[in-house]
């Protein structure tokens, strides 16, 4: 009689983003030739057993360049991956909880991020709320809804977006805006940039103050810039202009280690806010998108 044992090794690792080295999160990894696989987790590392020492693991998602790595007895390795794109827009099931803090008027706020499965090729429906108060008259509220990836190509895509905002300030002030905007996206490196977003839309300004309701246009950019020793940092800044009323908003935002930051600043005269955030985002899966990880089996 002949026993055969399933030789067991352990490969743990990390999957980094090979251009910017940060973590890449829901990695599918598979033992090449087998049923065999496990998933990245949110901090790029992940864990494995397979049976051969010189074992090939596959390395693959949605928007990324599929890569082989051959172990050739290595049990920690580092694999870096590139997107199949310039552009990164993959941000499909995740929520984000963040809290915010205003330094002019609103010392008190959160912000809720929601994004939806991918529904059509590798565009997805995305949602973001935020609210801040000092408790007392003054109140600032930013909610937006967004298609990403209306149309996706390497160099190329476009976002719409719904987004609405209401201000009360000192009870002598009321105002709400909506607009709806497209965002054109370019991901081909331009000059110094490595990618550039143009934002175009139409919408209306209702003052109940001096009870007002005008139209207009807004108009915006935004872009990554590299700062050293952390990631890169997304910078975006719009105008809307309602005939004699102009709204500015600005925001940079970046993401270090597990946790995004960011600086925000809004103004409608008289009101005027700057927020400073903190917070995390987690990916999600349904369980029919899991895969069954068995990490011992016998063969006899």
């Amino acid at each position: 009689m002949t026993t055969n044992v399933w030789c067991q090794i352990v490969v743990t690792g990390q999957v980094i983003n090979r251009e910017d080295k940060s973590p890449m999160p829901w990695i599918q990894i598979i033992e090449k030739g087998t049923k065999n696989a496990t998933y990245s987790n949110e901090d790029g590392t992940f864990y494995i057993i397979v049976s051969d020492a010189n074992a090939t693991l596959v390395f693959s998602m949605i928007g990324t360049i599929t890569q082989e790595y051959t172990l050739k007895g290595a049990s920690k390795i580092l694999v870096k991956i590139k997107y199949d794109c310039t552009n990164h827009f993959f941000g499909a099931q995740k929520v984000g909880v963040y809290a915010n803090s205003g330094v002019l008027n609103n010392p008190v706020g959160g912000q809720l991020y929601l994004a939806l499965p991918l529904i059509y090729r590798e565009g997805t429906i995305t949602g973001n709320f935020s609210f801040q108060s000092n408790l007392r008259s003054n109140q600032f509220l930013n909610a937006e809804i967004e298609a990403k990836n209306l149309v996706l190509e390497c160099n190329f895509n476009i976002h719409a977006r719904w987004h609405y905002r209401e201000v009360s300030y000192h009870n002598n002030f009321h105002a709400k805006a909506y607009t709806f905007e497209t965002d054109f996206n370019i991901g081909k490196r331009l000059w110094f940039l490595p990618y550039l977003n143009v934002t175009a839309g139409y919408g209306n300004l209702h003052s109940g103050s001096d009870k007002q309701s005008v139209n207009g246009p807004v108009f915006g950019l935004d872009t990554y810039i590299g700062i050293r020793r952390f990631s890169s940092g997304l910078i975006s800044g719009k105008v809307a202009i309602f005939r004699n009323k102009v709204e500015w908003q600005g925001q940079f935002t970046q993401s270090h280690r597990r946790f995004s930051f960011f600086i925000k600043y809004y103004q409608l005269k008289p009101f005027s806010e700057l927020s400073l955030g903190i917070g995390k985002e987690f990916g999600y899966r349904f369980k029919r998108q899991r895969l069954k990880n068995d990490d011992k089996r016998k063969v006899s």
